[in-house]
């Protein structure tokens, strides 16, 4: 291939063609050498090998060579992928400039994208505006927007840079004194330093399908840069399955409450406007099911009585503390509702001379009418949770994958219900996304119930899904990686609902072919899973050819086709 010199600004684009494992059905006459040479082994191969460095940008960018003065480049970053978010060492995409992203969603759809500020100079006074999308299915507001900077520590999203660069002790703790700001703050930089600005889009309900344009600027003293947005607002809305609940171990207490006392001092302990509000920030994220600390007869009907009124009727709820109000009136009270409730007080036994507890506190919630529930993790646990028939427990996932699978089946098929959880939920991670996603979609667990929203912390912890300014609630991205694994979900399981309407049979089986292949290809072993396809992107192309498939599918069958 001839060189060429490029003038600035000038851009250069070249065209491979796969040819060297054509044709991809060899025959050397060796039938274990032809499995090797084939093209589905290579390309397997290949995959398996590929450097992190050769991974995809994110949402199909198109990067320039900076011109000109520029004070910092902007390089984009998966929103919930951990090996991105987290890189500070300079590399190759550092050296160009973001020009232009493309996004997808449905309407109601959280869409958010993240980029990466990496200053050349030194910046004083940086401020970032996103411009109101347009156009021929009409305009989205630029209030669909909320742009964010992620914290130095704990993972949060905030307004304030300070806030960011500094992150306090403090925002363990609701009711801190911390004071923050509703709208992005100026940023600055020092020459080579960096920040990352994470934003929120949501897709309006009332979005009309077709493709959007709009624009984001950044200007650092007066200098301004820009890349161009692209939406495609998909022609179809999410369905949510109303069997698969997802919720939180939710350590929120209120002003009076026994257990509040058991606490450290004031940890957790919040007004009921605050405890509302922190629920309401649940609900937008996906969450349909909690477990309850308080323990007033009162203060539990009071958070029912909330949940109901934000349309949690088919949710899960634990009550840690049962005692002050008896199964018969949560029945009298809720029974027109598909309410389940569990009742906690097994605590799971690591030694031998524990099991006489356990199967007391077992008997005692047996005989008060409740199902009793606890979070095996250890192999006593497991026996246990194995043995006692009436208990529906809520597994730990963070163990042995193959062995959950296999419990969780067993469970099913007793006509048992069964629950996962998982601690340390403020950390995003590939595996955490794909176990509230996809293998949620695909295995028989009735919900999963998350250690996380966590106010009695006092201390920053990657447990923690929020975090708080005063006693407003502040998201982490480990909060955003659980509700793109429940819109992976949300994507199947919409497939599957549009597979039993459509009359469009090729289009039913290239659907069913899908879904089948994410059943073979998505196997028991989700750590192995999570390191093949390396990264978010390959969510998202997921989700594109779903999305794909739903559109054929409502599309009338072409008779020509189908001769």
């Amino acid at each position: 291939m001839p060189q060429q010199t490029l003038a600035p600004g000038q851009q250069w684009q070249v065209t491979v063609h796969y040819r060297a494992f054509a044709p991809s059905d060899p025959d050397t006459g060796d039938a274990s050498l032809d499995r090797l040479l084939a093209r589905p082994a290579v390309e397997d191969t290949l995959h398996r090998q590929s450097s992190p460095s050769m991974r995809p940008l994110p949402y199909e960018s198109r990067l320039v060579i900076p011109i000109g003065n520029l004070p910092a480049t902007l390089v984009p970053v998966g929103a919930t992928d951990e090996t991105d978010l987290y890189q500070t060492s300079t590399h190759d995409a550092a050296q160009m400039t973001l020009q232009h992203i493309s996004l997808a969603g449905t309407p109601g759809e959280m869409t958010p994208f993240a980029f990466r500020l990496r200053a050349i100079q030194p910046v004083r006074n940086g401020t970032v505006s996103l411009a109101a999308l347009s156009g021929d299915a009409g305009v989205i507001d630029a209030g669909a927007f909320d742009p964010r900077y992620l914290s130095s520590r704990g993972n949060y999203l905030v307004h304030d840079w300070n806030i960011a660069r500094e992150t306090p002790e403090a925002m363990a703790a609701i009711g801190n004194q911390l004071r923050g700001s509703d709208q992005l703050t100026p940023f600055s930089l020092p020459a080579g330093g960096s920040g990352l600005v994470w934003v929120y889009l949501r897709v309006p309900d009332s979005a009309k399908p077709g493709l959007y344009h709009g624009r984001c600027t950044v200007n650092m003293d007066g200098v301004a840069t820009a890349f161009d947005i692209e939406l495609t607002v998909r022609p179809f809305t999410l369905q949510r399955p109303i069997n698969k609940n997802y919720g939180s171990f939710f350590r929120y207490y209120l002003p009076g409450d026994v257990n509040a006392n058991a606490a450290e001092p004031q940890a957790g302990l919040t007004s009921r406007e605050a405890y509302r509000a922190a629920l309401e920030t649940l609900d937008e994220a996906g969450y349909d099911s909690l477990v309850i600390y308080v323990s007033a007869r009162d203060d539990i009907l009071w958070v029912l009585d909330q949940c109901v009124d934000l349309g949690w009727t088919h949710g899960t709820f634990v009550l840690i503390s049962p005692w002050s109000v008896k199964p018969e009136e949560l029945q009298q009270r809720y029974g027109q509702y598909d309410m389940k409730f569990l009742a906690w007080g097994v605590d799971e036994p690591s030694l031998e001379r524990q099991i006489p507890q356990v199967l007391s506190s077992y008997d005692r919630i047996i005989e008060a009418g409740y199902t009793p529930t606890f979070t095996p993790n250890v192999p006593l646990g497991l026996l246990m949770a194995d043995s006692l028939k009436q208990i529906v427990p809520i597994i730990a996932i963070s163990g042995n994958a193959p062995y959950l699978f296999d419990a969780t089946r067993r469970y099913h098929d007793e006509g048992r219900k069964v629950y996962w959880y998982r601690p340390g939920m403020g950390q995003p991670s590939l595996d955490k996304r794909l176990t509230r996603g996809i293998y949620f979609w695909m295995e028989p667990v009735d919900g999963v119930i998350d250690w996380g929203e966590d106010a009695a912390y006092t201390q920053i912890s990657v447990d923690q899904t929020v975090g708080f300014i005063g006693e407003q609630t502040v998201p982490t991205v480990g909060r955003e990686n659980v509700r793109q694994g429940l819109y992976d979900m949300y994507y199947l399981y919409t497939l599957q609902q549009h597979l039993k309407t459509s009359k469009n049979p090729d289009a039913v089986r290239k659907g069913e072919a899908l879904l089948q292949w994410v059943r073979r290809y998505f196997a028991p072993d989700w750590h192995e899973v999570a390191r093949r396809i390396g990264g978010p992107q390959y969510l998202a192309s997921l989700r594109e050819q779903i999305s794909n498939c739903i559109v054929e599918l409502d599309q009338t069958s072409n008779p020509e086709n189908s001769r």
